[in-house]
């Protein structure tokens, strides 16, 4: 596998897998990480667990020997001057990249969710009571 995307991570947040995901991580065989957005609930750390901070810590030391990108997500917006130098990896909006002549593109998606985009202030409220807050 050359090119492994995930999305989503959500850390700060009380449902995510940041232990299983670092696992996985570990084990499996790559040459790039995009990590496509959401990596954090909120833009805040001061909410994260020692399991997310060693998630932190994984993609830190495996940007030393593998090119790891980051997509700006929606929950991140923020932290895209941040991220680079927490994590020492590129940070990126949109993240385009070829093999053997096909293009292909990464981008976060928030772009295009037109009750997001147009009812911020609502859908910030929804995500408080269905419980995306971490709360």
């Amino acid at each position: 596998m050359t090119t492994l995307i995930v999305s989503d991570v959500y850390l700060g947040s009380f449902y995510n897998r940041a232990r299983e995901l670092a696992a996985f991580i570990r084990s499996a065989g790559f040459g790039r990480l995009i990590i496509l957005g959401d990596l954090f609930d909120k833009p805040s750390i001061e909410r994260l667990r020692d399991e997310e901070w060693e998630f932190l810590d994984l993609v830190k030391s495996m940007s030393r020997r593998k090119e790891i990108i980051w997509v700006e997500g929606n929950h991140d917006e923020g932290l895209y001057d941040t991220i680079p130098s927490l994590l020492n990896i590129q940070a990126v909006k949109q993240y385009e990249w070829g093999i053997n002549g096909k293009r292909f593109l990464a981008i976060h998606g928030h772009q295009f969710d037109i009750y997001s985009r147009n009812r911020l202030i609502l859908a910030s409220c929804a995500g408080v009571f269905t419980g995306s807050s971490g709360e």
